[in-house]
C-alpha cells in the first residue's frame, strides 16, 4: 500500500511540474500564446470564408456556421492530439527527457498528465475563437444544446478516440523512427473521411460506411447531435453503445502498442527521429 502511494504522489509531482513547463513554454513565454491565437485566426478566415461564398443558399447562413463551427471542434481536436500528444514523443526523444523517463522506471505517460490540461485550456481558446471568427464572418451558429449529459459524454468519447489515436501515431514514431509523413497523412485524412467536417448522412455512401467501420466517426456525429447541428445516421443509443465498445477496445489496443514500442525501444535503443 506504501509503494502504490508513493507512486501516486510521484505521478502527481511529475503530472504538476509537467503542467506548469507547458503552460509556461507554450502560453506565456515570449507571447507565444498571442502569435499562435493570431495564426490561428488567420487560418481560420480563409478556410471559412470559402465555405460561406459556396454554401447552398437555402440552408441559411446560421445553420451553414453551425457546420462550420462544428467542423472546427472535430479538427481542432484531432490537432490537439496529432501535434501537442504524439508529435510531444519526438520531442521527448530529442531533448533526452524520455531516455531519463524509462531509464528511472517512471512511464512516460505520466508527462502527459500534465500536457492534457494544458492542450484542453489551449483548445478550449481556440474554440471560443473559433466560434467568434464564424459570428463574425458568417453568421451566429445556430447550436442549442440540446442535453447537457448528451454533450458530455459525447465529447468524453471524443477525447478517449483521438486520445487512443494520438497514442497510436507516438507508438509508429516510437517504432518506425519517422514522424512527419504519418502525423500529416493521419491528422488531414481522418478527420475528411470519417465525418469530422460533414455529418455522415452527407456523405457519399461508399465513404459513410468506410467511416462507420472506425471509431473517429461515432464522436463526431453524437457531438453534432448534443449541439443539435444534425441528426447521427443511427440511431443515438446505438451509435452510444457502438462508439464507447469501440473506443474502449480502440485504446486498449493503443496502450498496448505503445508499451510494445517502449519494449522494443528498451532492446534497440532510441531511434534517430526524422521529421519526415
Amino acid at each position: 500500500m506504501t509503494a502504490l502511494f508513493n507512486r501516486l504522489v510521484e505521478a502527481a509531482r511529475i503530472a504538476w511540474v509537467s503542467f506548469k513547463l507547458y503552460t509556461v513554454s507554450d502560453i506565456i513565454r515570449g507571447k507565444s500564446g498571442i502569435i499562435s491565437l493570431a495564426g490561428i485566426s488567420l487560418w481560420l478566415i480563409l478556410i471559412i470564408l470559402p465555405v460561406s461564398l459556396f454554401a447552398n443558399p437555402q440552408i441559411g447562413l446560421g445553420r451553414v456556421a453551425a457546420f462550420i463551427f462544428g467542423g472546427i471542434l472535430v479538427f481542432n481536436v484531432y490537432s490537439v492530439a496529432t501535434w501537442d500528444w504524439a508529435w510531444e514523443i519526438r520531442k521527448l526523444i530529442n531533448y533526452n527527457v524520455l531516455e531519463h523517463l524509462i531509464a528511472s522506471g517512471k512511464s512516460p505517460l505520466m508527462v502527459y498528465l500534465g500536457l492534457i490540461p494544458v492542450s484542453l485550456i489551449w483548445l478550449l481558446m481556440i474554440i471560443i475563437l473559433g466560434y467568434g471568427v464564424v459570428n463574425v464572418f458568417v453568421a451566429q451558429p445556430e447550436i442549442v444544446i440540446s442535453d447537457l449529459k448528451l454533450l458530455i459524454l459525447a465529447f468524453t468519447l471524443l477525447i478517449i478516440v483521438v486520445l487512443s489515436y494520438a497514442l497510436v501515431l507516438a507508438s509508429t514514431i516510437l517504432i518506425s523512427g519517422t514522424s512527419g509523413a504519418i502525423v500529416e497523412i493521419f491528422s488531414w485524412v481522418l478527420p475528411l473521411a470519417t465525418g469530422g467536417f460533414i455529418p455522415l448522412s452527407l456523405m457519399p455512401e461508399s465513404l459513410r460506411t468506410l467511416a462507420l467501420l472506425t471509431p473517429f466517426s461515432y464522436p463526431a456525429e453524437l457531438l453534432r447531435k448534443a449541439l443539435n447541428i444534425y441528426e447521427p445516421i443511427l440511431p443515438t443509443n446505438t451509435m452510444f453503445i457502438i462508439g464507447y465498445i469501440y473506443g474502449l477496445a480502440f485504446l486498449t489496443f493503443s496502450i498496448t502498442l505503445f508499451k510494445l514500442g517502449i519494449r522494443k525501444t528498451l532492446k534497440e535503443g532510441l531511434k534517430t527521429l526524422s521529421a519526415w
